[in-house]
């Protein structure tokens, strides 16, 4: 397990933070594997990266957004890796109403693509509990 390999995972992350807290649907064409597989609690999966970037577009559309990462474990076996953490992020929908605060967890795998750039392939997570309104 490369310190690059464990440092380019670990700014992926960190770029999918950033793209997700400015409402950046397109970041995922580059960041996912063509056939990706996103896995949103109480959701059906999506497949494919073209359909993952329509969801998070339709997801930007309806929210406004903020979301922190906090990677607990990241592993390299050959061209698989995985991060594991923690999340927090609060939800306002744009149509209006209380912004909704929520923790839980991710799994994200990845894969190592042609040119040796690893990839989202799978992404899950999901919420430690019920999501909460600021007090």
């Amino acid at each position: 397990m490369s310190e690059t390999d464990i440092e380019a995972i670990h700014s992926i992350r960190e770029q999918t933070e950033k793209a997700e807290n400015i409402g950046d649907a397109d970041f995922f064409k580059e960041a996912c594997t063509d056939n990706v597989v996103v896995m949103p609690p109480g959701m059906p999966a999506v497949f494919g990266s073209s359909a993952a970037v329509e969801f998070m577009r339709e997801f930007f559309r309806q929210f406004d957004f903020h979301i922190e990462y906090v990677s607990e474990e990241t592993e390299i076996h050959g061209d698989i890796a995985f991060d594991r953490g923690t999340y927090s992020h609060s939800l306002t929908p744009k149509a209006g109403g209380a912004p909704m605060l929520e923790t839980g967890k991710f799994l994200w795998l990845y894969s190592r693509d042609s040119d040796e750039s690893w990839k989202m392939a799978r992404v899950m997570w999901n919420a430690n509990g019920p999501a909460s309104s600021p007090s």
